[in-house]
């Protein structure tokens, strides 16, 4: 006995095509369920509200910054100077014991071939203003002027020699001599150059000079 078989029939290009899923093939909504399932509910909520916060929220404001003025600077080291001064000595001193050391510095002001500081600190005593101010008379602008700069080398040698550290010196102009005539003579000229520049005596005496009187 024979049999035919027959032939199986072609589809055409637009018959309906049946496609079977497979195990790897998930639906598109179904793997979002899947992925809102996985997330706990609190996590959720918590993503929600960060997402409708204002992002603004999240940058943190600059600290203020403290501008400093100068004056707060001079103001803050004056006051370290002042606290470092009242851990310094401060013993009481007499007035000999002043003329003593005020003496000593005059004369190493001499060996140093300062004649004007010398005469300066040897025509007179020093006098107290008060305990720790000590007056410096001087005679004109001119001394002023040459000592001002040497002071603090002074103030310093006499705190250290007294021990006391708030010793502190002031200039005064001599008030309570005679007028100052006006010099006629050579030799009254000579004098009064002298009197504002010791140095003119001392050129005289050491190269023996004339002076026309």
């Amino acid at each position: 006995m024979f049999f035919t078989a027959r032939a199986r029939k072609k589809k055409g290009l637009t018959e309906p095509i049946s496609i079977l899923p497979f195990s790897a093939q998930i639906p598109v909504k179904h793997a979002e369920n899947n992925i809102q399932k996985s997330i706990p509910k609190e996590a959720e909520n918590e993503i929600k509200s960060k997402v409708q916060e204002s992002p603004s929220a999240y940058i943190t404001p600059p600290k203020p910054t403290k501008l400093i003025s100068i004056q707060d600077l001079l103001a803050e080291e004056k006051e370290k100077k002042r606290r470092a001064l009242e851990d310094q000595a401060r013993d009481d001193f007499s007035h000999d014991q002043l003329i003593i050391v005020w003496k000593k510095y005059a004369f190493e002001m001499r060996e140093q071939g300062k004649d004007t500081f010398f005469h300066a600190l040897t025509k007179r005593d020093p006098t107290f203003i008060s305990q720790e101010k000590i007056e410096l008379i001087l005679e004109n602008n001119i001394q002023v002027e040459y000592i001002r700069p040497l002071l603090d080398d002074f103030i310093n040698f006499l705190r250290s020699n007294l021990n006391n550290y708030f010793i502190e010196i002031e200039f005064t102009l001599n008030t309570t001599d005679s007028p100052v005539t006006k010099p006629l003579t050579s030799r009254d000229k000579f004098k009064s150059m002298a009197s504002k520049n010791p140095n003119l005596m001392i050129l005289k005496n050491t190269f023996n000079l004339d002076i026309e009187y």
